[in-house]
């Protein structure tokens, strides 16, 4: 029986390795049937056969063992088996179908079958070795659960490898359930470096050895014999490093790490010694066993595989990162292209703008400038340079001017004085003589008669030399700047143009040498200012304007000069001053001045400057301080309405409770008179304490103490009571209609000056109204603002009165006999200021007035 079961143990463990490796390229039935039907198939068949004959000798109570030992069958998976029995079908009729399902039953001999197939022609001798060897050494139950699970702990090596990239997460689960397998006190991969040295990559130790990982350790405890071995492939076990032949110096070195034995399997990377799969067992010296040896051997295979996967799936991660980099670099160039684009458009906009203004300016130079300006365009598009060589004797070689309608061929071999007049070859030789001589180039601007007029030429002469440096000719370049020097005429002309606009300038331009102390330009309107012609001025250097400024002004303007040693280039220094008139009066200046030319060293040396009268502006000044003056009587009357409405509302408050008092004892339907009266009182009170109320929060607002603290709340439940509050005082006599187009919408909102807003608002569209009429409020929010709109059919507001109609104690001229304090829309536009709202008012006398009010919303999650 034990026998038996070790037999049914590999075959087992052998079909879940097949299953793994064939993972989701199963081989057709219909491939699998091309193969059969060849010549190869059946010499593997026959091989097949061989092997099955050999085999079935040694599984004759197999079927016994099935039904005992479920869980063997267990290790392969259902979907598994039924998949491979699908896909081989074919290949199980044609070999011994029959006898392997009547021994094993059709699950297991799909397994058996792969194994075969696959495995059995190839390991033939290992694997009937090993049946031998179970043959002749009975197996407990412990030993075949280990076997078992060895061949479980392949398998999930496996598929870890196929479920994850990660390679240090797999090495860390395979040498942890590793060393758990084999009962060592340490399981190592060991990382081999190309200097020799190597470096403990993933560890799993017990808790009373002490750990290596991440320790880079010399290469002389990894000497080069062993190196090789382990290149070929090299299983090394030791049992006892003091009598197995280690090498004195590794000896050493197991014996500072406590280690009594070792088992090391190489892990190989295309050929090459990628590192080794290490087990160290340190309480005492350790026979290792085939099936540990084997394991080691497997899961070392396992890790190759990963490590191939995660090479290749790093050089994916980098290609992929080369591409991004590329096509980050590929859209910052498109975009400074753009940019590029842009501004060099701008620029030729701004350019052509300027040419425009310049063009419609000059009306007499208008159609020379047009017949100008087609001259350039066509010039330029056809290359307006001209490039010819020159032979020592000044013979024409070569000449090249697509736009000249001269045949260029034609001058080939002729000489300066068979080209040009006399007086235009003398113009034109020494130059190129000079060249030829020094073999230096040199640039020169010419001038020559063509067809009675004079040209202008920027001539460039280099020497032309040969493959031994020695000068043969020159060659040279000419270019017709006869436009440019016509344009330096219109220049001139655009000066005085200027000279002209900077006359007709409301203002005083000029250009001061602050070296020179002098004056070097001036505009005529620098005499209105201080009466002084330019020639004048300049005639006053270097005490002008000094002499003239008002004493108590001088240092502001020696400070203002100072500035401009350290003033940034564009950077504008202003300063208002008094000057002395010619006539007598002092007048005051406002000048704008800026650095116009520095000295070598970075000093200022030239400032331009324009120079306004601001004397009426500093009367304007005056007037300020008297309405400076007349707020702060205005904040006495604040600061005394304020004690005033601190004083009164203790009595207000006496007389209101006393009204209660008397209204409990008088209810309705008492004493007509008296009641009339206690309501009078009531009325007069609320009135009163109201005025109070506005008195104090447009002092609080005047004088920056009047709270503003947002909180959450519903803005249409809110709006909504407020409206039901407002329709209970008005009574029957007025409808208050409240629209509102959001349904559910939390605003944070100051809900104490909102609610004060609307009332004054809702209260002066009631008061002003005639009886039965309604007064509309409108509710409107968008994502930042919430928008009110109080809409009645009123006497409305004259267009004078709405300029002041925020003023404090101020009412409108129409309003008659209706009373009112003129304070509602005061507190109105401080509530609204303090939240950075706005209001705006359309109203038509006899019509009606909306009063329209936006108020930003605040974050919620800020408050």
């Amino acid at each position: 029986m034990p026998k038996s079961i070790g037999i049914k143990v590999i075959i087992g463990g052998y079909c879940l390795a097949l299953l793994i490796f064939i993972g989701a390229s199963v081989i057709s039935s219909s491939h699998l049937t091309q193969l059969m039907e060849t010549s190869r198939w059946m010499d593997y068949s026959d091989k097949l056969q061989d092997s099955l004959q050999d085999l079935l000798s040694q599984l004759n109570n197999a079927s016994a063992i099935a039904q005992h030992q479920p869980w063997l069958l267990k290790q392969i998976p259902a979907q598994a088996q039924l998949l491979l029995q699908e896909q081989l079908g074919a290949v199980v009729t044609q070999i011994q179908r029959t006898q392997l399902s009547l021994i094993l039953g059709d699950s297991l001999s799909i397994a058996i079958l792969m194994v075969l197939g696959g495995l059995l022609l190839k390991q033939h001798s290992r694997f009937k070795a090993e049946l031998e060897l179970i043959r002749d050494r009975p197996l407990s139950e412990t030993t075949l659960e280990q076997m078992a699970q060895r061949e479980q702990l392949i398998l999930s090596s496996a598929q870890r490898i196929r479920q994850t990239l990660d390679l240090d997460t797999i090495l860390e689960t395979t040498v942890t359930e590793v060393r758990e397998f084999l009962g060592v006190d340490r399981v190592l991969v060991y990382r081999i470096w190309s200097d020799g040295t190597g470096s403990t990559v993933a560890e799993s130790v017990t808790p009373d050895t002490a750990p290596i990982l991440g320790q880079t350790f010399p290469a002389e405890v990894f000497p080069e014999q062993m190196h090789q071995l382990y290149c070929q492939g090299r299983i090394r076990t030791v049992v006892n490093p003091e009598t197995d032949g280690v090498t004195p110096c590794l000896v050493e070195f197991l014996q500072q790490l406590g280690v009594k034995s070792k088992l090391v399997v190489p892990i190989l990377q295309q050929e090459k010694l990628w590192g080794l799969l290490i087990a160290h067992h340190c309480s005492q010296p350790r026979q290792w066993q085939s099936l540990e040896i084997d394991l080691l051997y497997q899961l070392a295979i396992q890790v190759t595989i990963a490590i191939h996967q995660s090479q290749l799936y790093q050089q994916l991660q980098t290609e992929l990162i080369e591409r991004q980099s590329i096509e980050n670099q590929l859209r910052q160039a498109r975009d400074q292209l753009e940019i590029r684009v842009q501004e060099r458009t701008a620029e030729l906009m701004q350019t052509n703008a300027d040419l425009q203004t310049q063009i419609h300016e000059r009306r007499e130079a208008e159609a020379a400038l047009r017949i100008s300006e087609e001259r350039f365009r066509v010039a330029l598009h056809n290359s307006p340079i001209t490039v010819f060589n020159q032979d020592t004797n000044l013979r024409y070689t070569w000449v090249y001017n697509p736009a000249s309608r001269i045949n260029t061929d034609a001058l080939i071999g002729k000489s300066e004085l068979e080209m040009f007049a006399p007086e235009n070859a003398q113009k034109l030789m020494p130059i190129k003589h000079r060249v030829l001589t020094t073999g230096v180039g040199e640039r020169q601007e010419i001038s020559i008669i063509v067809d009675g007029k004079v040209r202008y030429y920027d001539l460039t002469v280099e020497p032309l030399r040969n493959h031994a440096e020695e000068v043969v000719g020159i060659t040279c370049a000419a270019t017709n700047i006869t436009e440019i020097r016509i344009r330096e005429q219109e220049l001139r002309e655009s000066e005085r143009f200027i000279q002209r606009i900077a006359d007709a300038m409301p203002t005083a331009l000029y250009l001061y040498d602050l070296i020179e102390k002098r004056h070097i330009y001036s505009n005529q309107q620098i005499t209105q200012l201080i009466g002084y012609s330019p020639e004048e001025i300049q005639a006053m250097a270097p005490t002008f304007p000094q002499n003239l400024i008002h004493p108590d002004d001088q240092s502001k303007c020696t400070t203002a000069i100072k500035r401009f040693t350290t003033a940034k280039e564009g950077e504008i220094i202003e300063t208002e001053y008094r000057i002395q008139h010619k006539s007598g009066e002092w007048r005051w200046l406002y000048s704008r001045e800026m650095v116009f030319t520095r000295t070598a060293n970075g000093l200022p040396q030239q400032i331009l400057g324009t120079a306004q009268d601001i004397t009426e502006h500093k009367q304007a000044e005056l007037i300020r301080l008297a309405l400076a003056q007349e707020q702060e009587l205005r904040q006495l009357q604040l600061n005394f309405f304020s004690m005033a409405s601190h004083e009164f509302r203790t009595p207000l408050s006496t007389i209101l409770a006393s009204v209660q008092l008397l209204k409990y004892y008088y209810p309705e339907g008492s004493d007509h008179k008296i009641r009339r009266n206690i309501d009078r009182i009531e009325t007069t009170a609320k009135t009163m304490t109201q005025l109070l109320n506005d008195i104090l929060t447009i002092n609080r607002a005047e004088t920056g103490k009047l709270e503003f603290t947002p909180r959450p709340f519903e803005l249409e439940k809110f709006c909504c009571h407020l409206v039901e509050e407002m329709q209970v005082n008005a009574g029957s006599n007025y409808l208050i209609n409240f629209i509102s187009q959001n349904q559910y919408i939390i605003v944070c909102l100051d809900e104490k000056l909102l609610r004060s807003i609307l009332m004054n608002l809702l209260s002066n569209a009631i008061k002003y109204s005639p009886l039965g009429s309604q007064i509309d409020l409108i509710l409107t929010c968008s994502q930042s603002t919430a928008t009110f709109q109080i809409k009645d059919s009123g006497i409305g507001i004259p267009i004078e009165d709405q300029k002041k109609l925020f003023g404090i104690f101020h009412r409108g001229t129409n309003i008659g006999n209706i009373p009112g304090t003129g304070l509602g829309l005061a507190v109105v536009r401080k509530c609204l200021d303090i939240q950075g709202g706005m209001i705006s008012v359309n109203s038509e006398v006899g019509v009606g007035t909306t009063m329209t009010i936006m108020i930003p919303l605040h974050d919620q999650s800020a408050v």
